[in-house]
């Protein structure tokens, strides 16, 4: 089966931010692919949290302390606040919901960071991958409610793409009725 990561429609004249993948388990990215100008690349990532900026060989260490933790949007303040939140997370129930949880500490809203274009910089989706189950899990920044495509239901011998429109209208879940 063949998967690509199709590029956002474009609302303004940006591009959206650079892609990276990530090898070993959910929660715990301990290599890292990163494609750079010169080729394909892996990096050790010994605090176990992927960025795609600032790149890899540029990227402090920190210590996972709460002293002076960034509250910007900028990436090496997002970046730290990802190690400090993973460290410090409590999981209390499987499956996606806590890498959600973090992604959401780090995660950027409309508006407020703007290149020097003028554009409009912002987290359009997040997504992970349960590896072992073949599920793909995301949510778009209109959809908060986590939408899942279980791969093992495709043909995974096929010759022909698979494709999912992005689920980005905002469901809410009625207890009570609408």
């Amino acid at each position: 089966m063949d998967f690509r990561v199709e590029e956002c429609p474009k609302t303004e004249s940006c591009h959206p931010a650079g892609l990276q993948g990530l090898a070993d388990d959910l929660f715990d990215f301990r290599a890292t692919p990163r494609e750079d100008a010169d080729g394909l690349h892996l990096y050790e990532n010994p605090v176990g949290v992927l960025t795609n900026e600032p790149p890899y060989p540029q990227l402090p260490c920190p210590d996972a302390r709460a002293v002076a933790l960034p509250g910007d949007w900028s990436s090496t303040a997002r970046y730290r606040r990802a190690i400090y939140v993973k460290q410090h997370m409590a999981v209390q129930t499987e499956g996606p919901g806590p890498f959600f949880h973090l992604l959401d500490s780090v995660a950027v809203p409309r508006g407020p960071v703007r290149t020097d274009a003028g554009c409009c910089h912002f987290t359009r989706y997040s997504s992970c991958c349960d590896t072992a189950a073949g599920i793909y899990y995301y949510t778009t920044y209109e959809n908060p409610a986590i939408t899942a495509v279980d791969m093992m239901r495709e043909d995974l011998d096929g010759v022909n793409l698979v494709r999912y429109p992005m689920e980005t209208e905002m469901r809410i879940l009625w207890q009570n009725g609408e």
